[in-house]
């Protein structure tokens, strides 16, 4: 048995489907409000889990998180050919 595998079914198990449809939304309406850009990068990371299928690509994860930028922290990056999700954090610090 993989672990993932072994995941799915603790998950099924023993978590509730609609909790993780509260986590799932949460991360869909995940923005930084007062958060650095760090502490909203560590709340986003740690809800994508809840939609893996949100975030299954690098592209994909890349929009969902500057989706979530206020505007003072988009300005950086519009028009911008940025290909990694890992350099926008870092770009974003």
């Amino acid at each position: 048995m993989t672990w993932e595998r072994l995941v799915e079914l603790f998950v099924a198990k023993y978590y509730p489907r609609d909790v993780q449809r509260m986590k799932e939304w949460e991360f869909l309406s995940l923005t930084p409000g007062y958060l650095s850009v760090m502490e909203y990068t560590a709340q986003f990371n740690e809800l994508r889990r809840f939609a893996p299928h949100q975030v299954t690509t690098e592209e994909r994860r890349m929009g969902h998180f500057e989706q979530g930028l206020s505007g003072r922290y988009q300005i950086g990056h519009r028009g911008a050919d940025v290909c990694q999700f890992s350099g926008n954090v870092s770009e974003g610090s």
